[in-house]
């Protein structure tokens, strides 16, 4: 059990790049991994934008704590991109 603990953690697995063995399904991958990553970044500064410029908003802040949630989702497709 111990074992297979330390194999979960060990830093010796190989990129995706390796198993997928087709470059343009490699670039499939990075392309829309890189595209959705993007979406991800516009949408929290759409959110802030919406910020500045409607003062009547009744939380402000949850808008905020979303953008930075939508933010740290679109993290993971660039650290996709970086596993690929």
């Amino acid at each position: 059990m111990l074992e297979s603990f330390q194999r979960l953690f060990a830093t010796d697995f190989m990129p995706h790049g390796y198993c997928l063995r087709i470059p343009e399904l490699i670039w499939l991958h990075a392309v829309s991994d890189g595209l959705v990553a993007l979406s991800y970044l516009l949408i929290p500064l759409a959110l802030v934008r919406l910020i500045m410029r409607r003062r009547d908003l009744v939380f402000p802040s949850l808008f905020l704590l979303f953008a930075v949630f939508i933010l740290s989702c679109g993290a993971t497709h660039t650290l996709a991109i970086v596993t690929l």
